[in-house]
């Protein structure tokens, strides 16, 4: 039987005080909240979010809180085909200015209702239909068990889209190119003070 608890991550930032966080310029585009493929996507424009770092470093990964990714982890997330993830175009405007226009935003439309609300820890806020905040997430093995691999390697958790969800494969993956600016998480090891430590 499958531990998903063991077998997926939770994606953060690995910062040294230089990797920066973006701000969508012109306010925040909808897609995030999409559930579909975006058909034919605008590029986005983004500049580095405050406070901005002395020395700011592009890295591999940018959180937005859109989950923006350089082309070497777009490699990666090519590579594997996945269902219900689509990479957009956009361009990143820097500290003096300079142009990044080789990074994508990761838009993920597989949303699974995966919350185990007996085993989490959280707090249902009625009103918008969602747990929030999630102090401890628990996965559902029931619900994943009925979903094959390749449809779930990377998902987002439908009680609350902030969470995405990246299967061990894709993780491994992932870190065997050495990134910088990017850690993950365990699930079963994951808690709401984990993004501080």
């Amino acid at each position: 039987m499958s531990n998903y608890n063991e077998e997926y991550y939770i994606i953060g930032m690995n910062n040294n005080g230089s990797q920066p966080h973006l701000d969508a310029e012109n306010g925040s585009p909808d897609y995030y909240h999409k559930e579909t493929v975006i058909e034919k996507p605008k590029k986005m424009k983004f500049k580095l979010g405050y406070p901005i770092p002395r020395k700011p470093k592009m890295v591999d990964y940018h959180p937005t809180p859109y989950t923006v990714i350089s082309p070497k982890i777009q490699e990666i997330i090519e590579n594997f085909n996945l269902k219900g993830v689509q990479l957009l175009p956009l361009v990143i405007k820097g500290k003096n200015d300079e142009l990044y226009k080789d990074y994508k935003l990761i838009h993920i439309y597989k949303i699974i209702p995966a919350l185990d609300k007996g085993k989490s820890d959280f707090k249902w806020v009625s009103n918008l239909n969602i747990a929030n905040p999630i102090r401890r997430l628990r996965l559902k093995e029931k619900v994943l068990d009925e979903i094959s691999l390749e449809d779930r390697l990377l998902f987002r958790l439908e009680e609350n889209t902030v969470f995405e969800l990246y299967h061990k494969k894709i993780v491994d993956a992932i870190l065997a190119t050495n990134p910088e600016g990017i850690s993950f998480t365990k699930v079963s090891e994951w808690n709401i003070g984990s993004a501080f430590k």
